[in-house]
């Protein structure tokens, strides 16, 4: 029974360790794009696909990475600034 449970309980640790953490060195690089592919989901979603995508197409990323600080801790990348506050 011990046994079982342990097993358990690891394998919920790895889950959310692999749920957080950006793999490789361009961990950042996928944050940044990851988080602005998010941004335009949304934007499109509330009807502004046209400007959404003529400003992701001209470095929508780059201007992503002036707006927000990129901090790092035990090997998961973090914004530093919540993107917006959830209710």
């Amino acid at each position: 029974m011990d046994r079982k449970r342990k097993r358990e309980s690891r394998k919920r640790k790895r889950e959310k360790k692999s749920r957080f953490h950006i793999p490789g060195g361009n961990g950042i690089k996928q944050l940044y794009e990851c988080c602005a592919k998010e941004g335009y989901k949304e934007g499109a979603a509330e009807g502004e696909s046209q400007g959404l995508q003529a400003g992701f197409e001209g470095g929508f990323i780059e201007s992503f990475k002036e707006g927000f600080e990129v901090g790092r801790s035990t090997g998961i990348a973090w914004l530093k600034e919540a993107i917006r506050d959830k209710p």
